[in-house]
């Protein structure tokens, strides 16, 4: 038994190794690209560049609204984890703390909203965001994003049901009310989901390409919509696109690396028996 889960374990991690080997390829390429002229891309590109230049940088950053691009992505995704992190969060506390009507059916409800991604309510949601005169505004997209919280309230929902009751009774009897126990006890106390949503969620809304094609034009646009453009005209813009991608995905790194440790615990968490 012992030799076939050690087997298992060598062809994971030999799997895992190609995989992440790819992606560190792909991404060198896309790193050296960045500093080559057209005519250096298309005959070698595996190769170093002969000179490394930096036009090509200067050139996204001050023409083609690239920035703005950028801008509206960062904003966007921010303002929706924001919101996303503290409407899940309160309604998951919510579920897992009390009894009232219906309780089931918001858990059903909630389990269905995962089983569909949010392209399929593209119609009654532009229905809706164009009565409330939110087209191409980043804030009808929030509202969007935002809405779609079931993962979220998901993943807080199995949290605070592990959280023993005892906490917000002896936070009650010292005089604490409901939004100081929620805001000053589970909220501290539920950092790795905090990190776990925040990641998942920021990545999904942030390379999100379908949502802001609908929804956004002109100088409203995100990274990935600009970037999709640009791609469509390879050709084109080939030496633009590469530095391009290199600038979109700094958000991503650093997104990775302020939230990896509460990634890795909150899908950890509910690893344990109960």
């Amino acid at each position: 038994m012992k030799k076939k889960l050690g087997h298992k374990s060598w062809l994971i991690t030999l799997i895992c190794l190609l995989y992440s080997s790819i992606i560190i390829l792909l991404l060198f390429i896309t790193l050296i690209s960045s500093f080559k002229d057209s005519t250096e891309i298309v005959t070698d590109i595996f190769a170093l560049p002969s000179m490394w230049n930096f036009r090509h940088y200067i050139e996204v950053i001050t023409q083609n609204h690239f920035l703005k691009s950028m801008w509206n992505s960062i904003f966007i995704t921010g303002v929706s984890i924001t919101g996303l992190l503290i409407v899940s969060s309160m309604l998951a506390y919510g579920y897992a703390r009390y009894d009232f009507k219906g309780k089931s059916f918001l858990q059903t409800f909630i389990l269905l909203g995962m089983m569909f991604p949010i392209q399929l309510g593209v119609l009654i949601n532009y229905r809706i965001i164009n009565a409330l005169h939110l087209v191409n505004t980043p804030w009808g997209l929030i509202l969007i994003y935002i809405g779609n919280l079931s993962l979220a309230a998901f993943l807080f929902m199995r949290f605070f049901k592990k959280l023993p009751e005892a906490l917000a009774e002896s936070a009650k009897i010292d005089g604490a009310n409901e939004f100081t126990i929620f805001f000053r006890i589970m909220m501290p106390l539920s950092k790795p989901i905090l990190g776990t949503v925040a990641l998942v969620s920021g990545l999904t809304i942030y390379n999100d390409f379908y949502m802001p094609l609908i929804f956004l034009s002109g100088e409203q646009r995100t990274a990935t919509v600009m970037l999709q453009e640009c791609l469509s005209s390879f050709l084109f813009f080939i030496e633009k696109v590469f530095p391009m991608v290199v600038i979109s995905v700094i958000p991503v790194i650093l997104m990775y690396l302020l939230c990896s440790k509460q990634l890795i615990e909150g899908l950890t968490a509910g690893a344990e028996k109960t």
